[in-house]
């Protein structure tokens, strides 16, 4: 199943919280900066971008083959 969030952290957090083993695309709008993270990777939870990570689209999902899928629709 695929979960966006756009201007939402807390369901964002949340999401990331209770789906440790899942992915996240982070959706910048250009194949060039359009990047798939682990959702426990690191670089989505610094605290320099904490209350602005949804100012662009997350797109999340448990199954990365679907998320590759959503990806390839949103180049």
């Amino acid at each position: 199943m695929i979960f966006k969030f756009y201007k939402d952290e807390n369901g964002y957090e949340k999401w990331l919280l209770d789906n440790k083993p899942g992915y996240v695309f982070n959706h910048f709008g250009t194949a060039e900066m359009n990047k798939m993270h682990h959702a426990t990777c690191y670089t989505l939870h610094t605290a320099k971008h904490q209350g602005s990570r949804t100012n662009y689209e997350k797109i999340c999902s448990l199954d990365y083959k679907e998320l590759e899928q959503e990806e390839l629709l949103n180049v």
